[in-house]
């Protein structure tokens, strides 16, 4: 996850790791889309939860960038609650998943990523 506020990251990693039953997922945090870049770099991941509005990146850029950096699944995480454009914009360039981070259970959030992975190995083959 590439989230820059530590008590967010904590409240998303605690509601995906509860649903977490099998222990088939982890999660790791950087705060920044360079540093999340060069842990990628050096680990297997599966997909990413993405915060838009980073210290070295923001808004749809920050998208954009990660899509050309990155190889798998890309879930962007955002607190916007009610714009749907932004939501459908973030599909439209490339995005797996639009995901709000304060509406969502934990069994949603566990879901929506073990869906986009599939997804995105579908598209591998």
């Amino acid at each position: 996850m590439i989230e820059d506020n530590e008590l967010i990251f904590n409240l998303l990693e605690k509601k995906i790791l509860r649903h977490n039953q099998s222990d088939n997922m982890q999660v790791h945090l950087e705060s920044s889309l360079k540093r999340g870049h060069e842990n990628y770099l050096k680990n297997n991941y599966n997909a990413l939860l993405l915060d838009l509005n980073l210290p070295d990146s923001s808004g749809f850029n920050t998208l954009k960038q990660a899509l050309k950096l990155f190889d798998i699944p890309i879930l962007v995480l955002s607190s916007i609650d009610k714009d749907n454009d932004v939501a459908l914009d973030c599909v439209r360039i490339g995005a797996q998943d639009f995901i709000r981070k304060k509406v969502l259970s934990p069994e949603d959030i566990y879901q929506r990523i073990l869906y986009a992975i599939i997804r995105h190995e579908k598209t591998q083959k």
